[in-house]
């Protein structure tokens, strides 16, 4: 958080009133459109891992993730 501050980025954290699994329970919980909503996929492989920083409303495509990693 410190570092967005830092460039003068905007943001908000809200926190669900309860438990949430996915970017669809989010969004209903907040109120919050998909587009508004960032969600970290992490990928493990026999290289190592990497995390994936998506908007709510996006999917990785797994097969050009392949190609690099």
């Amino acid at each position: 958080m410190e570092r967005l501050l830092s460039y003068g980025i905007k943001f908000e954290i809200i926190r669900p009133s309860g438990p949430v699994r996915t970017v669809k329970e989010t969004s209903a919980l907040t109120g919050l459109p998909e587009s508004s909503i960032i969600k970290t996929l992490i990928f493990v492989s026999e290289k190592g891992g990497i995390a994936a920083i998506v908007p709510g409303d996006k999917k990785v495509d797994l097969e050009k993730l392949s190609r690099i990693f």
